[in-house]
């Protein structure tokens, strides 16, 4: 693997017209996801509406305040759909469920799972504006969300329980983060059926922004879901072991990101160890807890590591460095975990994109 590190490609001047195509490609997958995000949230602006009306209908007042509330959603709906005039089949969102608590709406839709992993688009829309948007300009704010959920699936006989880590996502406005809720399923794929009920409750949201800081919210959500099995790309792989009986176990990678399935001694600790993974160029890839995303990236060689946490953590802030960027001499990261990881692996695809060094 070493002699194949050596060759990574480190491009110096990118020609015109590539420059174009990776500006075109990036373009379209942002408007792609952009439409998504804007479909969910104008049936999330419907439901809340009808919510509303549900809500306050007793009242005279209360119906004054639910046609207030109708009249602003509305706008909001129309505010989106200007931003992304070709959203129009709201049917690209599924069975969109909403529920509100403590001030904080939470519409969950896109349920499916590919046998492996279970996925969720999550909006968390506020009353108010939430601090961690302050500051944060343009139709792309990123930020990050972790959840205190709980999800309880009925497979056959079996009962298993999902946790989330974090919501991969940003901003759309200061009132409203849009994401992605990924769990594991920790069965054998035999065992999951085409459709299953999930049942999923979160207690309280913790928001960070790009500058890390952090505002948690309690409350209580709660969503009953059905989840089909997505007709995606899905492909498989396995790594190896060491002969410690360290290494990296099933490699699963779909349209969106790739994961891999730590091996060590006993299963036991696995808390204290890394999944590293790097693009062709050798760069680090951006990470949703577990999962690496390839958006953007050339995938044509993954590199795939195991190192302990302290090691990925210490590799991370020498990579940052100034240190790093005086001496490394063109050394890639994925130069940098090789010389410490407890073992290698690579996977190979089909990749849309050039081979351009990316930091993460």
């Amino acid at each position: 693997m070493s002699e194949q590190m050596d060759r990574i490609p480190v491009p110096e001047k990118l020609d015109d017209v590539i420059r174009d195509s990776i500006g075109q490609l990036k373009r379209e997958r942002r408007r792609k996801r952009m439409r998504a995000a804007a479909g969910i949230a104008s049936a999330a602006a419907i439901c809340m509406a009808g919510y509303a009306a549900g809500r306050y209908g007793a009242d005279s007042d209360m119906k004054k305040t639910a046609e207030a509330d109708r009249e602003e959603n509305r706008l909001e709906r129309d505010w989106f759909l200007a931003q992304n005039e070709e959203v129009q089949d709201a049917a690209y969102v599924g069975n969109v469920c909403l529920q509100e608590s403590q001030g904080i709406t939470v519409t969950t839709s896109n349920v499916y799972h590919n046998q492996y992993t279970l996925y969720m688009t999550v909006v968390i829309r506020g009353g108010e504006d939430f601090p961690e948007a302050a500051g944060q300009t343009g139709t792309a704010w990123k930020g990050t969300v972790r959840l205190k959920a709980e999800g309880k699936a009925e497979i056959g006989e079996k009962q298993i329980v999902l946790l989330p880590e974090l919501v991969d996502g940003g901003f759309l406005d200061k009132r409203t983060f849009t994401g992605t809720v990924r769990l594991r399923l920790p069965l054998e794929t035999s065992e999951i059926p085409e459709t299953f009920p999930l049942e999923w409750k979160a207690s309280e949201i913790e928001l960070e922004s790009e500058d890390g800081e952090k505002t948690a919210y309690s409350g209580d959500w709660e969503f009953n879901s059905e989840v089909h099995r997505s007709g995606g790309r899905t492909e498989c792989g396995y790594g190896g072991v060491n002969e410690s009986g360290e290494g990296i176990g099933q490699i699963v990678r779909t349209e969106e990101d790739i994961t891999a399935e730590k091996l060590l001694p006993g299963n036991e600790g696995t808390e204290d160890y890394e999944i590293v993974m790097c693009d062709a160029s050798g760069a680090l890839m951006n990470r949703a807890g577990d999962y690496y995303r390839t958006e953007n990236r050339d995938i044509s060689t993954v590199y795939i590591f195991l190192c302990t946490s302290e090691d990925f953590s210490e590799m991370t802030e020498y990579y940052q460095s100034e240190k790093y960027r005086e001496g490394a001499r063109g050394r890639t990261f994925a130069q940098l975990v090789e010389q410490r990881a407890l073992y290698s692996s690579m996977m190979h695809y089909e990749s849309e994109y050039l081979s351009v060094y990316q930091q993460a």
